[in-house]
């Protein structure tokens, strides 16, 4: 967007930091230590994806809400002694119960979750220098230390 005239009456401008006072750079230097320490905590205390979709797969559910998401299959359920089992497994039973319909990227899910993905990269090594060029390069380097050393 091409700067107008209003709005570059609210830039900013800056001394080159030569031209600060010493005051104004012990100033910035303080700013910028307190929002790196800012910055910082929030990363800290900021979850990732992965730990925050892992604590809602960890999430509890009693036999009524599994039966809400799966139906007649809860029987596949292992519920513990408060009758709670995680979202993880009703939700396993229910990419099961989808690809079980003939829904390939359900089924494709199961499988990679299962550890039975097959492998994406492909492992290619080739040895593209010959002996002919270690010779050259073995030349190339007994010519050059002779020219330094000589």
């Amino acid at each position: 967007m091409p700067y107008n005239e209003k709005s570059r009456a609210n830039l900013k401008t800056y001394k080159p930091l030569d031209e600060l006072t010493e005051e104004e750079r012990q100033r910035q230097i303080e700013l910028s230590v307190k929002g790196g320490q800012i910055r910082g905590e929030q990363i800290k205390n900021a979850k990732t994806w992965k730990e925050v979709c892992n604590d809602v797969l960890k999430t509890r559910v009693n036999r009524e809400k599994a039966v809400k998401y799966i139906g007649d299959d809860v029987d596949l359920l292992v519920f513990d002694e408060k009758g709670l089992c995680s979202l993880q497994e009703v939700l396993t039973i229910r990419s099961m119960q989808i690809a079980s319909e003939g829904n390939v990227k359900a089924l494709e899910f199961m499988r990679d979750t299962s550890g039975q993905k097959p492998r994406d990269e492909i492992d290619v090594r080739a040895d593209i220098m010959t002996d002919a060029d270690r010779s050259l390069l073995d030349n190339i380097k007994a010519r050059l230390e002779r020219e330094t050393n000589g």
